[in-house]
């Protein structure tokens, strides 16, 4: 008998590269396929810098003072994240 744990996990060799980047969601983090890396965010997020000083302020990842991040879904769509 597994655990659900078991059941969801990834194999990773030690080959393995992991791209730096924001990941919106874990299927995208089990891929290795960030929603926004270094190269685009500025893209989808105007005015805003990569991981800028007060990114993560306030224990919140997009903790923006009420702005949000916009990001490419898989089909291309431009979503946004609070």
């Amino acid at each position: 008998m597994q655990s659900g744990a078991q059941r969801d996990s990834t194999k990773y060799s030690k080959d393995f590269v992991f791209k730096e980047g924001v990941y919106v969601a874990l299927a995208d983090f089990k891929k290795c396929k960030p929603n926004l890396s270094p190269d685009n965010f500025s893209e989808f997020n105007q005015g805003m810098r990569y991981l800028q000083d007060d990114f993560f302020s306030n224990g919140k990842v997009f903790s923006r003072k009420g702005n949000s991040v916009n990001y490419p879904d898989s089909s291309g769509n431009i979503r946004e994240v609070h």
